[in-house]
C-alpha cells in the first residue's frame, strides 16, 4: 500500500473514532435540570394544561393534580413531552419514596394491618425507577425526536406494573386493612393519583410514539 493509500487509512480511521466518540458524549451529557417556578410563558402553561388534560381525560381530579404537580415546572418542560413525564414520574417517586417511611411507622405500631406486600412493592417500584429516571433524563436532552416508536418501552412496562402492583398489593391488598386511611395513611390517595397521572403522561401517545396505553389500566382506574 503506498504511502498516500496509508494516510487516508489513517486518517478516515481517526475521523471514524471522533465521531463515535462525539456521539457517545453527546448521549451521555447530563438532561438540563427541572427547576421549578421559573417565569413561564403562556405557551409553556397550555402545553402543559393541554397534557394533563390529554393524558388524565378519564380522571379529571387527576388531569388537575397533574397540573398541580407540572405548572411550577412548565418552563423547564418546554414544550417536551419527555420533560413532563420526568417532572411527573419524579415527583411520584419522591411521594412514593416517603410513603414507604410513612408505612413502615405504621406497620411497627399496628403489624395486623399487614402491610408487608405494599411496603415491598413500593420499594421495589422506588428501587427499579433508577434505570428508568435515566432514560427519561437522557431523551429528555437529547430532544422528543429522538424518542422513537420504542424509546421509553422500558419505562413504559415498568410504570404499567408499578400501576398493577399498588392496585393489587396496596389498593386492594394491605391498604384495605388499615382502619382510617385517609388519617394514619394520608399520603396513599395523594401515591394513587401520581402513579396514574405518570403512567398517563409516559404510555399517552405523542408525535413521536404510539399508544401504549391499553384500556385495562383506565377500567382499572377510579376518580379521586
Amino acid at each position: 500500500m503506498s504511502l498516500p493509500s496509508v494516510l487516508v487509512v489513517i486518517l478516515a480511521t481517526i475521523f471514524a473514532a471522533a465521531h463515535m466518540a462525539a456521539a457517545a458524549a453527546a448521549d451521555a451529557r447530563p438532561s438540563p435540570p427541572l427547576v421549578a417556578n421559573l417565569p413561564a410563558s403562556a405557551a409553556a402553561q397550555d402545553f402543559v394544561r393541554s397534557r394533563c388534560g390529554e393524558s388524565c381525560r378519564m380522571r379529571p381530579k387527576a388531569a388537575r393534580e397533574c397540573n398541580k404537580l407540572l405548572l411550577p415546572f412548565a418552563t423547564s418542560i418546554n414544550g417536551s413531552y419527555v420533560g413532563a413525564s420526568l417532572a411527573g414520574t419524579t415527583a411520584m417517586i419522591s411521594e412514593l419514596t416517603a410513603f414507604v417511611r410513612d408505612m413502615r411507622e405504621l406497620d411497627r405500631a399496628w403489624p395486623e394491618y399487614k402491610l408487608g406486600g405494599c411496603i415491598r412493592m413500593a420499594e421495589g417500584a422506588v428501587g427499579g425507577a433508577k434505570e428508568q429516571m435515566a432514560t427519561l433524563s437522557r431523551f429528555y436532552a437529547l430532544g422528543d425526536d429522538k424518542v422513537g416508536e420504542f424509546g421509553l418501552s422500558e419505562v413504559m412496562k415498568w410504570i404499567r406494573v408499578v400501576m398493577t402492583g399498588f392496585q393489587h398489593e396496596c389498593s386492594d391488598g394491605g391498604l384495605k386493612n388499615v382502619v382510617d386511611l385517609s388519617k394514619e395513611l394520608p399520603r396513599a390517595r395523594v401515591v394513587d393519583k401520581y402513579i396514574y397521572v405518570s403512567l398517563h403522561l409516559i404510555c399517552f401517545p405523542t408525535p413521536y410514539a404510539m399508544n401504549f396505553l391499553g384500556s385495562p389500566v383506565d377500567n382499572q382506574s377510579k376518580d379521586a
